[in-house]
């Protein structure tokens, strides 16, 4: 297992540069939606675990907190998992350096790049730990346009992602009280969110026994809602799965550490 701090710089290919219109951005997204091939799914049917362990042997998880102090700065963890054992065999953090502002509905212009850019700095160092699925702490298509951050990193890598939000956006007629209220009301821990427009958009998720407040899990891409849930549930000993409550237990270490560092100076 290691860790580390290095600096990366955001590379405006994967969105626009900040004098993009919001125009240019709803266009991109819809461009790039078209590209998820996403398929119908039957929520009935069975997922065996045990295949799913087989086919994403690491789990990988990203997250990224903000500086405290420089509003374009902010540092990436990320984290890599055995899927069987949940064991953390690699951990890594960087400094990372925004250039788009933040815009709600749109946080992938903003955060997605340095994402993208951490998962290909660990396949070029540490080939051996690249994650066959990846959980990035946001929404995949449970978003307005159908196209969230998860959806964005996952396209860029050519990789399976979910998306894991611990905050509920309210789209196509869902609404959070809505929501935790179905799920809450019935027997099962996850409810699948369908919007008025009858389509399946993700699923609210009570990751175990103790926990009281849902997370919201999503496709991102090459991945079925079902398969994400279990892999979910399955990676979660607290309210988060493991690979993204490590990927942020690192990044916000690393933020405070940048900070006592600037107040001791």
């Amino acid at each position: 297992m290691s860790s580390k701090h290095d600096t990366l710089t955001y590379n405006t290919s994967y969105s626009r540069s900040k004098s993009a219109t919001i125009e240019e951005w709803i266009a991109l997204q819809d461009a790039w939606k078209e590209q998820l091939m996403l398929e119908p799914e039957v929520l009935c049917s069975a997922v065996d675990l045990e295949s799913l362990l087989e086919t994403f042997p690491l789990l990988g998880g990203v997250d990224i907190t903000p500086d405290r102090e420089h509003e374009n700065v902010a540092y990436v963890g990320i984290a890599v998992l055995s899927s069987r054992t949940l064991e953390l065999k690699y951990c890594q953090t960087y400094r990372a350096n925004l250039e788009v502002p933040y815009i709600p509905g749109f946080l992938g212009f903003r955060e997605a790049p340095a994402l993208i850019n951490a998962v290909e700095c660990l396949k070029k160092e540490k080939p051996q730990y690249f994650p066959h699925v990846l959980f990035v702490d946001g929404n995949g298509i449970l978003h307005p346009r159908g196209f969230g951050s998860a959806c964005q990193v996952g396209l860029f890598l050519d990789l399976p992602t979910i998306g894991v939000a611990k905050s509920f956006l309210n789209v196509d007629g869902l609404n959070s009280l809505q929501v935790k209220d179905q799920l809450y009301q019935q027997e099962n821990r996850w409810l699948p969110l369908v919007g008025s427009s009858n389509r399946l958009l993700g699923a609210a998720l009570l990751s175990n026994g103790s926990v009281k407040r849902p997370i919201f899990v999503s496709v991102g891409y090459r991945i079925k809602l079902l398969e994400a849930v279990n892999l979910v549930f399955h990676a979660c000993r607290y309210r988060v799965p493991e690979p993204i409550r490590i990927a942020d237990h690192i990044s916000r270490e690393a933020a405070r550490q940048a900070l006592c560092r600037m107040q001791e100076s």
